[in-house]
């Protein structure tokens, strides 16, 4: 892919609106980013017993780079996604971490009581959030991402999919009668 030259409209405030990408291609560009830190971490910490035994591309920043930028095919986005990588990769690595301490099971008994309390103001801050129609924002929500990066078997289809409300083709237990008649305009 080649790097192109970028027409700048310097009446926007937004870096992404002046180099004229739209909302759908700013968002895109950030979830590649969440999916990226994410799948990293998750095959790191599920398929090896420590960090120093995984390979450097699932654990590093250089890896998460990577991995984001081969899912681009569009030169205006791959050059935004590495103008903004550095920030939400790592806020994806902080979210990744309170996620791990977030697991009850791996928790010690008097941890417990410190995880539950946490997960009840994460609910708290969703609840204010879908008041806001602001869903895809807020610590739980990003905490969801990894949950759905791990059930979107690390593809990035079948996790937008997932993070848009989408059922999943061949997953008959998450299948939804009524995703299905809203996508076909019958509900």
């Amino acid at each position: 892919m080649t790097i192109q030259p970028i027409e700048f409209d310097h009446n926007q405030e937004d870096i992404a609106n002046a180099i004229g990408l739209t909302e759908e291609q700013t968002q895109l560009c950030q979830e590649r980013i969440f999916f990226s830190s994410f799948s990293n971490y998750l095959r790191t910490t599920t398929l090896f017993d420590s960090r120093d035994e995984a390979p450097k591309d699932i654990t590093t920043f250089s890896g998460d780079l990577q991995h984001c930028l081969s899912l681009i095919q569009n030169p205006l986005e791959y050059q935004y996604t590495l103008l903004i990588f550095m920030t939400l990769q790592r806020q994806a690595l902080k979210m990744a971490a309170l996620h791990s301490l977030m697991d009850e099971s791996k928790a010690d008994e008097e941890d417990v009581p410190k995880i539950k309390l946490i997960k009840s103001f994460l609910q708290i801050e969703a609840q204010f959030k879908k008041k806001e129609n602001d869903s895809l924002n807020g610590i739980a929500s990003v905490l969801k991402r990894i949950d759905f990066v791990e059930k979107s078997n690390y593809n990035f289809d079948t996790y937008l999919n997932l993070l848009n409300g989408k059922a999943v083709k061949g997953d008959i237990a998450k299948f939804d009668v009524e995703d299905l008649l809203k996508d076909l305009g019958l509900n």
